[in-house]
């Protein structure tokens, strides 16, 4: 099983990296490489995420999904303060979630894009708010950002978060990419046909 898990990783890895060759330079790719999941049959499955902290891959992990916009696919508009969002957080991580994703921006189909501004105004209080209480010892959870944009991405790191998770794989904002450079969080990078518009 550990070898098929492998093989399963490592070609995720190299299929979305190796696009990227032409537009970028050798250091950030080799970064990059560095922010994937490392697997190997001699050692446990583990996963990298900024502060220097590591996930143990061995068994599953929840991620609880924190919507702060008023039209996501499911909840939209369910959390429209900071505070309801940062309740909405606890409760998750009472119930398991050992990640929590904050998103300000909706990707459902058809949805229209939010300036950074917004996203931001979205976000970084829900984040500021989950940092305090984890660090009050509230909750025992890693801070994951659901953005593509540069700027959102480098504020989120800032104020605590240790994974961006971007579903353009850095094809809407290729800035990201010295973003993730530059901080080394852990990263999900997924495919999307286009953007939701």
């Amino acid at each position: 099983m550990g070898h098929q898990k492998t093989f399963y990783l490592r070609m995720i890895s190299r299929t979305m990296i190796f696009p990227w060759k032409s537009r970028t330079n050798r250091k950030s790719l080799t970064v990059l490489d560095s922010l994937v999941l490392d697997a190997s049959m001699d050692r446990q499955l583990s996963w990298r995420v900024g502060g220097a902290k590591t996930l143990n891959l061995t068994e599953p992990l929840v991620m609880g999904i924190v919507n702060c916009t008023p039209d996501s696919f499911f909840d939209g508009g369910l959390l429209p303060t900071p505070q309801a969002a940062v309740a909405h957080g606890l409760t998750l991580a009472r119930q398991g979630a050992r990640i929590l994703d904050v998103g300000g921006e909706s990707t459902r189909p058809g949805a229209k894009p939010v300036s950074e501004a917004e996203e931001r105004e979205r976000v970084l209080p829900v984040l500021s708010g989950l940092a305090r209480e984890r660090a009050l010892g509230s909750m025992d959870v890693l801070l994951s950002v659901d953005t593509y944009k540069s700027g959102v991405a480098a504020a989120a790191l800032a104020f605590g978060a240790e994974i961006i998770n971007d579903v353009s794989a850095c094809r809407f904002d290729p800035g990201l990419m010295d973003v993730l450079t530059q901080y080394k969080p852990g990263y999900v990078l997924m495919h999307s046909l286009g953007r939701p518009e």
